[in-house]
């Protein structure tokens, strides 16, 4: 498959998700200035990605990793061109070992048990500050949540080329495996739950300059 522009890439997705080549426009203006050695199209990938549709349930990210999760892979179809162009500037950016947090709304403690491994079929947005996750336009401070702390291995720093340049953001790949190394019910409404990431005994995800 050929590495194509990024307004090309969304062709076949204009029936699927509004406004998307008029973001894509915008998210190529402001990568004029790129680094990492990323091409402008790459760069802007990674930043449409990153921005958010009103009403936000139409995000791009949010359609992406819908079709990621499927089981139908046919409904993967229309996104492969930007896969190959978002993945290509992903892998070039430096893998980092680090801690960061990720969270939902609600308890899910019923679907990590201790010891259980899993794969992350889609992107997964987390960052290095829990204390970031509690700003009301995420998880807040009120209600009950799930946090995830995750001892990543490979997260990319996204900073650089995201729309909203102040968010520390680190982005795991899609096929990324799991497994739960302990939970913690603080009794204030926050479900902690510590992730691991481990090796596939078979990559799950190739390399796009294969």
């Amino acid at each position: 498959m050929p590495l194509l522009p990024l307004e090309n890439t969304v062709e076949h997705l204009e029936n699927i998700i509004s406004n998307i080549r008029r973001n894509a426009w915008i998210a190529k203006e402001r990568s004029i200035v790129v680094t990492n050695e990323l091409t402008q199209d790459e760069s802007a990938a990674i930043q449409l990605y990153t921005m958010e549709w009103k009403p936000d349930n139409q995000s791009f990210y949010i359609h992406i990793n819908t079709a990621l999760r499927e089981a139908n892979r046919d409904k993967l179809t229309p996104f492969l061109s930007y896969l190959k162009l978002v993945l290509t500037a992903l892998w070039k950016l430096p893998s980092i070992k680090t801690t960061v947090w990720g969270g939902v709304k609600g308890d899910l403690s019923a679907q990590y048990p201790i010891g259980k491994e899993f794969i992350w079929w889609g992107f997964s947005s987390c960052t290095r500050l829990r204390k970031f996750l509690e700003q009301d336009k995420f998880l807040g401070t009120a209600g009950v949540r799930t946090l995830f702390r995750i001892e990543c291995e490979t997260g990319k720093s996204i900073c650089a080329h995201s729309y909203y340049k102040t968010e520390d953001e680190i982005l795991l790949l899609p096929a990324t495996r799991m497994r739960v190394i302990s939970q913690m019910d603080s009794n204030n409404g926050v479900i902690v739950i510590q992730l691991k990431e481990i090796k596939s005994p078979f990559p799950l995800l190739q390399s796009p300059f294969n």
